[in-house]
């Protein structure tokens, strides 16, 4: 493994050092670059990617890696999404977190209610005077990105593993991971999303890919394992690792949880206590019972969530305690992306130089 690192001051003199890897091959393959970390509250990326660099170190592949496991080690090493670094850094210390996501931040630039330039995955190849943040990603896309075939950008979310599509996004490349969906974005992001590694990539002619994982501010050990195995997959499918690539579960691609499609949508219509009976990716049948709202008082059931349709669970509220109108499950009707038990299509050998 080479290391490549620069250290980065922020305005008020507080420094970080970012690392890179890099770890070749064998025999000739196509570049994979693989970065986690850009957001401080989701650990589980940086957690397993020193662990893959070190046994891919160890081991016989083609090609290249080009690993960076902690882009944003001021933001990490806060917890937070981003590194606020004109900010009184302190209120950091009032800060309440909860499953609800973005929607506290002490500094009033939380996700639903401002679109902020601290946000490192908002960044990439954008112009201006951006901060420490932006110096990093200007670091990172010269030194590492520049010259791979494939960027995967590791996330984290509040449920398993997904893959985010944007422009561009290779289904082939989504199936061989073995991540159970793929989660359909808007094809023209905005001039902030525009900003992320994944379309900017894309822009440059890269295939890239956006894992999300769980969960956030925490971890699930299980996640260290499974996201190794999705890395894996891919590396097999790209043909820079031997052997198969059959997944046991089917492997579906649903819309992006669209307002218009009101038909899967189930809300609360009493308060009370929710109770799920099925978990992510479930496919359930018209009629299945998703759950139940629990008189708090009494224990009584109140109301039961029935599958309006044939679909796979692609949401559910974190809420324990709903209120009428609340939402509390989305039942999408999914395209079927790849079978379980049949093999994961493979890319071509040499493609990445035809």
């Amino acid at each position: 493994m080479e290391h490549f690192s620069k250290q980065f001051t922020d305005c008020n003199g507080n420094s970080c050092r970012v690392t890179w890897w890099k770890i070749k091959g064998n025999k000739p393959g196509p570049v994979l670059t693989i970065v986690a970390g850009q957001h401080g509250m989701e650990h589980v990326g940086p957690g397993l990617l020193p662990e893959f660099a070190e046994e891919m170190a160890k081991g016989d592949f083609s090609g290249e890696l080009r690993i960076c496991a902690n882009a944003n080690p001021f933001a990490l090493l806060m917890d937070y999404e981003y590194y606020p670094e004109k900010e009184d850094l302190s209120k950091i210390n009032d800060y309440y977190y909860s499953l609800f996501r973005h929607n506290y931040c002490p500094w009033g630039l939380g996700r639903d209610t401002a679109q902020t330039l601290y946000n490192m995955n908002r960044l990439w190849q954008r112009e201006g005077d951006l901060g420490v943040a932006g110096r990093i990603t200007a670091w990172l896309w010269e030194d590492m990105v520049t010259g791979s075939d494939i960027i995967l950008d590791l996330h984290g979310h509040q449920h398993p593993a997904l893959i985010y599509s944007g422009e561009g996004t290779d289904f082939v490349l989504s199936a061989m991971s073995g991540i159970p969906r793929l989660v359909m974005e808007d094809p023209s992001p905005d001039n902030w999303s525009a900003g992320d590694l994944t379309h900017q990539a894309y822009l440059a002619g890269m295939k890239s890919l956006c894992f999300e994982f769980s969960v956030q501010h925490a971890r699930g050990e299980f996640e260290f394992e499974d996201g190794k195995r999705y890395l894996r997959n891919i590396m097999k499918g790209l043909r820079m690792l031997d052997g198969e690539i059959i997944h046991d579960h089917n492997i579906w691609k649903i819309p992006f949880n669209p307002p218009e499609d009101k038909k899967g949508i189930l809300k609360a219509e009493h308060t009370g206590r929710l109770r799920f009976f099925v978990n992510y990716d479930d496919e359930v049948q018209k009629g299945d019972l998703l759950f139940v709202i629990r008189d708090v008082e009494t224990g009584k059931v109140l109301q039961e969530g029935r599958a309006p349709r044939w679909g796979i669970v692609g949401s559910l509220t974190p809420y324990t305690i709903v209120k009428p109108g609340m939402f509390c499950t989305y039942v999408p009707v999914p395209e079927l992306l790849l079978a379980a038990g049949t093999p994961a299509t493979k890319f071509e050998e040499n493609w990445w130089q035809k």
